[in-house]
């Protein structure tokens, strides 16, 4: 054993050190005790650690029982120890319970009285938060010792209090990315953690403000075609968030797709049966469905309407559908034509065969609105 005898505080940590001989022992292995665990207390490696004054006996043994060795442990209390000597408190609402170590057989460690140098910083809340316990309470950005003195005023023991703003952390915002159409706007939010920081304030911005701009207030004006970030950024510098904003035209909101029932198709995209476009309007405007013109691959119209009855207004959100059966048709391509903001579109889409023929959509369709093909 590398010690005989040890003499330690209350808290304090001593590391013993065992050596089995001969050094080419197959099992090596120490197996370590203390006879009085309320006294000290001993790690697997041979870390002792104060607990309660008085005496205690570490003995280390060999595994196989062989060879043992032991070391007398006293442990005493000197003087007041705190469980802490240092304290980061945020501000505000940091909070935290100290405590005094004391004998267990001298009343005089007992009924501490605690002060702190700056109560402005950190204050003493109250002694009652149990037996020699003390709740010190963050008032103010800074730093103050807290001091507590044992009941004969003999003894004392500090303990260093810091308090830290608590500064923003992560900003969440309810939009990563948006795609807006010119003109339109959109309210973002942006949620601060923790709740308790203390600025929330927030400062946003945009990249380029010709595409979008922002308010103070999270609002977003979509302006002209193009992109931009919008930042979101904490006053106090904490943390950042932003959006990536696509200012985009109304063709980029409208989606095909194809929903149809074939009895037959052949190699290269000649098909026999019933094909219908299906048109979604993906923005938060109305469109007005103006034409629907239906051509084989080869550029030959075989089939259109212009029925209002048929097209008409798309509200934003919704979808159509028109179509027509052929009885032989090589790729057909189904051209969409409608108006918004004073403006005309146009939008299209081809079927190239068998397998994209009986591709799905998840949109639903109330009722397939046929029309007739061309007369040859």
């Amino acid at each position: 054993m590398s010690h005989e005898d040890i003499e330690i505080e209350i808290t304090d940590e001593f590391e013993l050190q065992a050596t089995i001989s001969p050094e080419d022992a197959t099992n090596k292995k120490i197996i370590w005790s203390s006879s009085d665990e309320k006294i000290a207390k001993v790690s697997e490696n041979g870390l002792i650690t104060g607990l309660g004054e008085g005496k205690t006996i570490i003995t280390a043994k060999s595994e196989d029982g062989g060879h043992t060795a032991q070391v007398n442990v006293t442990v005493n209390l000197k003087g007041i120890k705190l469980t802490q000597n240092n304290i980061l408190l945020a501000f505000p609402d940091g909070r935290e319970v100290i405590h005094v170590l004391y004998s267990h057989n001298d009343k005089a460690y007992l009924e501490a009285t605690w002060t702190s140098d700056n109560p402005e910083i950190a204050a003493v809340t109250g002694d009652g938060v149990g037996t020699n316990s003390a709740l010190i309470e963050a008032k103010g950005e800074g730093e103050t010792i807290i001091t507590a003195t044992s009941a004969d005023g003999l003894k004392t023991a500090t303990c260093t209090v810091k308090v830290e703003k608590i500064k923003v952390q992560q900003i969440v915002l309810n939009h990563s990315s948006l795609s807006l159409l010119p003109n339109e706007t959109k309210q973002l939010s942006a949620l601060v953690y923790p709740e308790n920081a203390y600025n929330k304030e927030l400062n946003w911005s945009s990249s380029n403000p010709t595409v979008a701009s922002i308010t103070q207030d999270g609002l977003l004006q979509a302006n002209q075609f193009g992109s931009t970030t919008i930042t979101v950024k904490s006053q106090d510098g904490g943390a950042t968030a932003t959006c990536t904003v696509n200012v985009d035209d109304i063709t980029s909101f409208i989606s095909l797709s194809f929903q149809s029932d074939l009895s037959g198709y052949f190699p290269g995209g000649t098909i026999i049966g019933d094909v219908y476009s299906v048109i979604t309007n993906n923005s938060n405007q109305t469109i007005e469905l103006t034409s629907l013109y239906i051509y084989d691959g080869y550029g030959k119209l075989v089939g259109y309407s212009t029925d209002p009855t048929l097209l008409g207004n798309l509200s934003a959100g919704s979808s159509t559908s028109l179509g027509m059966h052929f009885s032989v048709v090589y790729r057909p391509i189904f051209k969409w034509t409608f108006k918004w903001n004073d403006n005309e579109y146009e939008i299209q889409h081809q079927l190239y065969g068998g397998s994209s023929s009986s591709r799905s959509t998840s949109i639903q369709v109330e009722q397939w609105n046929k029309i007739e093909p061309v007369n040859e």
